[in-house]
């Protein structure tokens, strides 16, 4: 378990979390009650000379590229420190969004720039987190002592800019990186104090084994960004099969409908029913209810009895259909499942740009990494003499 957090923020020139670049970031290192131990760091990058920006993404931070370019460091000195940073025994890297977002950045700014990838997740006892999960599930489960923000159609929201004011954080400066660590350190310790039982169970969900021994279980909770926030994120799931080729990724079904609707299918139909738009599937068939949990991206799942008897009136989880579901679901075969899931998530062929190239051929290998290293002590006269 983590001695430390180290919250951290990026602003970027882009949408597209895997080729954007970012031009500020921000962390500051805290220990395990929430108190800085550490001075925070802020810092802007150098725009890349030979991109240009989405005006969206410049519009939303409104950060100056020629300030960037003046004051910034480089993309390279950047994510060198925060690799340093981040591999520090004991740490836990985390921010808001930071498994949506921000940790696919880092993850390509540390292949872009010769570093180990994967290092801040799982080596030295550090691991990567993310604070959103968990505010959804304290929304849905434990809401008590948090104020909970709304659109106007009643549906929870769950920006860090609308969450963190409400909750008496002034977030004037929202998509300031540093602005942004604060706001969430002030949502943290709010979770900690109001939800310490819901906390420790959302932590205790970064290890990947634990994830493993809920879902294998039986019938659990799992909240997600991708379940409509008109059901309060959650669902309650039971496990069809694995995704081929992904130990760590797992394919469930949506427990609040009945299994049988998978029987009789072959591998197409899954298909067709699960990764096409509704207007395309066939038949006017409903889309089937098939989600991938990744285990070891810290996902919240929990078993049934995280839900109470005013949990399930509230949330209008029918534990009696979903008891039944779960028992029809035992006779689904997976094998069709899984061969519908076969290939989905890999390259889809195309060459892309190498700096971008992190998922294309699997993980860097010894050899390719001892060259990484051997890059970074090298002056750049000399780096041609790499293999």
């Amino acid at each position: 378990m983590s001695r430390s957090y180290l919250v951290y923020d990026f602003e970027t020139d882009g949408v597209g979390e895997r080729t954007c670049r970012p031009l500020q970031v921000a962390w500051q290192r805290f220990d395990t009650a929430f108190t800085p131990i550490a001075d925070p760091v802020n810092l802007l990058i150098k725009p890349a000379p030979d991109r240009l920006p989405h005006p969206d993404a410049i519009a939303i931070t409104g950060i100056s590229l020629e300030q960037c370019a003046r004051d910034g460091v480089s993309d390279a000195e950047a994510f060198h420190r925060l690799h340093a940073e981040m591999t520090t025994p004991g740490t836990c890297s985390c921010g808001w969004n930071t498994r949506g977002f921000d940790n696919e950045v880092l993850r390509f700014g540390f292949w872009r720039n010769f570093l180990p990838a994967y290092d801040h997740e799982f080596k030295h006892d550090c691991d990567a987190w993310d604070l959103l999960p968990l505010a959804r599930a304290a929304c849905a489960l434990r809401p008590d002592g948090i104020t909970w923000p709304r659109r106007d159609d009643s549906v929870h929201v769950f920006k860090l800019d609308r969450l963190a004011p409400a909750n008496g954080c002034s977030h004037e400066d929202a998509h300031d990186a540093l602005a942004d660590v604060d706001a969430t350190v002030h949502m943290a310790r709010l979770f900690m104090a109001h939800q310490p039982d819901l906390w420790k169970w959302a932590r205790k969900m970064a290890d990947t084994a634990e994830a493993a021994r809920v879902v294998q279980d039986g019938p659990f909770v799992h909240v997600s960004g991708r379940i409509p926030a008109a059901r309060h994120c959650l669902g309650v799931f039971g496990v069809v099969g694995k995704v081929p080729g992904r130990k760590n990724e797992v394919i469930a079904w949506d427990l609040a409908q009945d299994p049988a609707r998978l029987q009789g299918l072959d591998t197409k139909d899954i298909q067709d029913r699960t990764f096409r738009k509704a207007e395309q599937i066939p038949n006017g068939e409903a889309r089937l209810p098939l989600k991938t949990i990744k285990l070891n991206a810290a996902p919240f799942v929990a078993p049934l009895a995280v839900l109470r008897p005013q949990d399930t009136e509230r949330l209008q989880v029918d534990l009696d259909a979903i008891t039944r579901h779960a028992a029809a679901l035992a006779d689904v075969a997976p094998a069709p499942v899984e061969s519908a899931f076969q290939g989905r998530f890999e390259d889809d062929g195309r060459t892309p740009d190498p700096d971008d190239a992190l998922y294309g051929g699997g993980f860097a290998g010894n050899r390719d990494l001892a060259t990484g290293r051997q890059a970074h002590t090298l002056p750049p006269e000399d780096l041609h003499m790499l293999e």
